[in-house]
């Protein structure tokens, strides 16, 4: 026994059957052949960072190197040398935060941090 809808949002019991689906044998029907995918092209680590356009910065210090503090004018955590890359992520109190391709994070005078020409 199934109720259906009388048209007035009221159910009545029908005597109706809905047909079942045919079976289906799955063993005998046809799979499609799986296509093949090219395989990935492998990207370099710089190819990488031009895809997601990173711009990267150096010092330009008459010394050699400047240093990575800790917090702006802060304590040295160590000296950043020329050709040495590194990213920017904000500014405080005239110090660029910057984080080195070893991870470390710190904070460089902005007199001292330029957008390098080696991208």
């Amino acid at each position: 026994m199934i109720f259906k809808n009388n048209g007035e949002d009221e159910y009545v019991e029908s005597q109706e059957y809905f047909d079942a689906p045919e079976e289906v044998d799955v063993m005998q029907e046809e799979i499609a052949p799986v296509e093949e995918i090219a395989p990935v092209e492998e990207v370099s680590a710089v190819e990488e960072d031009v895809l997601l356009n990173i711009k990267y910065y150096e010092i330009n210090d008459p010394d050699g190197y400047s240093n990575l503090r800790d917090s702006p004018g802060g304590k040295i955590l160590r000296r950043v040398y020329l050709g040495e890359k590194f990213e920017v992520f904000g500014e405080r109190e005239r110090h660029k935060k910057v984080k080195l391709s070893s991870g470390e994070i710190g904070y460089i005078h902005v007199t001292r941090v330029v957008e390098s020409i080696r991208q």
